[in-house]
């Protein structure tokens, strides 16, 4: 699992990828970090909250991320991944936007 080291300095014209993931009330969805990039943003772009947490997470559990919130991992050092499932106990989706970058 990679380390995450505290106040890196993120430079937004260091974007490298873009790329948006449905999320939805099935099995948790892994989301992890390209190889070479040291942060990574997510955007839920709704309609529904997200939660997020290890590969155990369901709904009701994790760390809710509400739609239109950000969360962001900076200074990711090896492999990073996430895992993502709608906060909801109807079958729902929603996107995710996930941006990718170079520190």
């Amino acid at each position: 699992m990679g380390i995450i080291r505290e106040h890196t300095e993120l430079r937004y014209g260091s974007l490298g990828t873009t790329r948006t993931v449905s999320i939805d009330t099935g099995a948790a969805q892994l989301v992890t970090i390209t190889s070479g990039y040291t942060a990574l943003e997510i955007t839920n772009l709704g309609p529904i909250k997200v939660a997020y947490g290890d590969s155990s997470i369901l709904a009701g559990s994790g760390v809710v991320l509400p739609q239109y919130s950000i969360a962001l991992w900076e200074g990711v050092v090896g492999s990073f991944g996430v895992y993502f499932r709608a906060d909801s106990a109807s079958a729902v989706t929603s996107t995710i936007a996930i941006n990718e970058y170079i520190t």
